[in-house]
């Protein structure tokens, strides 16, 4: 399976245009506010931690595309501030929408799975986040044919790696 879409990168972890692998994605917000421990009955646990297939990213080695980690949100980050609590507290390169319920649905059906990503804009200050749809699509349809046909999925072109 291949997540592909766009996201918004953190200040210093890459730029807009660019295009990423992402390894491992985290589930913002899930839990007890403040980190402490969260008991659930019958000693079940809640997972915020998901990760593409290390197979599928290795076939990608070639590919040269930088491997980050990414944040999946519920709201669109709008503030410079929470930018950087989001950062302190997580440590993403990069914030999607989608992207942990992708990989964790793969990898709770055994399904390898892989994300890629185009870079649409700053996460932070929307005033400030140069938002560029055009740059972030352009990234991964650049890259989207190469990356299916190292996964051996059937790319756009109608080439296969397999």
């Amino acid at each position: 399976m291949v997540n592909a879409g766009i996201a918004g990168v953190f200040r210093g972890s890459g730029r807009v245009g660019d295009a990423v692998l992402v390894g491992e994605e985290r589930l913002a917000g899930l839990g007890l506010e403040d980190d402490s421990a969260l008991t659930l009955p019958d000693g079940a646990h809640l997972c915020d931690r998901a990760s593409a297939s290390s197979e599928l990213l290795e076939g990608c080695t070639r590919l040269a595309l930088p491997v980050v980690r990414g944040l999946t949100v519920a709201t669109v980050t709008t503030s410079d501030a929470t930018a950087a609590r989001l950062v302190a507290r997580y440590e993403p390169d990069v914030e999607t929408m989608e992207g942990f319920a992708v990989l964790r649905a793969a990898q709770a059906a055994r399904v390898p799975a892989l994300e890629v990503r185009g870079i649409s804009n700053y996460v932070g200050d929307r005033s400030k986040s140069e938002w560029n749809f055009s740059a972030g699509r352009g990234a991964l349809l650049a890259v989207l044919g190469d990356v299916l046909d190292c996964v051996g999925v059937a790319s756009p072109s109608g080439k296969s790696g397999a």
